[in-house]
């Protein structure tokens, strides 16, 4: 959407995400790149003539390896973790066809780039090393966000206007059940709104598609409280805790806080004046241009005709 256009007539963007804590979002979050890459060989018979084949599995493992040794020489900043959704049918057949689903992550646009160029020379090596020919499909990228401290500001100045989240004690000893069944420590729900953090710092992790727009428009972000403290994340744990009151209660004060500064942005131009000037200086004359290739199509799915 932001490849083709869809947000560039935005004054701004308000955005919000569940978490531990509720806060006003100005440290940002990392850029990521995700690739698919896939290897083609020639299949054999794995005991009988295995000479005759070249194997994709083999050179997926030469990937893998390769990047785990690159982990040596990136900055600390850099994360970079892999799956391996295709590796061959049976272990008696060489495998013709094997896929590497991988990300590449930093705290900058241009760090991602920087990895990303030696992954793909990993890549190449690990193909002529083992016979095999390669594909690298790019799936996705994000930029890191572009924070907006003057947008935050006014966010914050909402956000503690509405007051924290209370919560019942049948919502607390929900909390530390979650907290206990996930083996982490039970300090029940955090409740206060925490004070802007340093922007200047690094992101702590994590990437996400709202940065996209953060670098066409002023964009503003949220967490609210939605979960126990310190559950595992995109687990069964927060699908439980967002289901229950103390996710409602944070999706509550997210829309409140959401609602009432795009009500200041609505009522006192001035702020947004001053937003997109913040904007603009920190563009620095950069113009976006989305990494995702121009011919990449969303992945929807159509089901049962509709």
């Amino acid at each position: 959407m932001a490849r083709d256009g869809l947000f560039d007539d935005l004054d701004a963007c308000i955005a919000w995400h569940p978490g531990y804590e509720t806060k006003v979002d100005v440290k940002g979050n990392q850029a990521i790149d995700d690739l698919e890459i896939e290897f083609f060989g020639k299949t054999s018979h794995a005991a009988f003539d295995p000479w005759k084949g070249a194997s994709a599995l083999d050179a997926v493992e030469m990937t893998t390896f390769g990047v785990n040794l690159l982990r040596e020489h990136v900055k600390p900043s850099v994360r970079i973790h892999y799956v391996i959704t295709q590796g061959g049918k049976v272990p008696n057949i060489v495998p013709e066809h094997a896929k590497l689903w991988l990300w590449v992550r930093d705290s900058t646009r241009q760090g991602v780039k920087n990895v990303v160029k030696r992954v793909e020379e990993i890549v190449k090596g690990a193909a002529i090393a083992t016979g095999t020919s390669s594909k690298i499909n790019h799936k996705g990228s994000y930029h890191e966000m572009l924070v907006n401290l003057m947008g935050s500001k006014v966010m914050q100045k909402n956000l503690e206007m509405i007051g924290p989240i209370t919560y019942m004690d049948e919502e607390a000893d929900f909390a530390k059940r979650i907290q206990k069944e996930t083996n982490v420590e039970d300090k029940g729900i955090i409740c206060e709104i925490k004070k802007l953090e340093d922007p200047t710092k690094d992101p702590e992790g994590g990437s996400s598609d709202v940065a996209e727009v953060s670098w066409i428009t002023p964009t503003l972000h949220l967490s609210t409280t939605c979960t126990p403290y310190g559950i595992p994340w995109h687990s069964w744990a927060v699908v439980t805790s967002s289901r229950h009151s103390i996710g409602y209660k944070g999706m509550i004060l997210a829309a409140k806080v959401m609602a009432t500064t795009a009500l200041d942005l609505f009522l006192y131009q001035e702020i947004l004046i001053e937003m997109k000037k913040e904007f603009k200086d920190k563009l620095k004359g950069y113009i976006y241009k989305s990494g995702i290739p121009p011919d990449r199509k969303p992945p929807i799915r159509i089901k049962n005709g509709h």
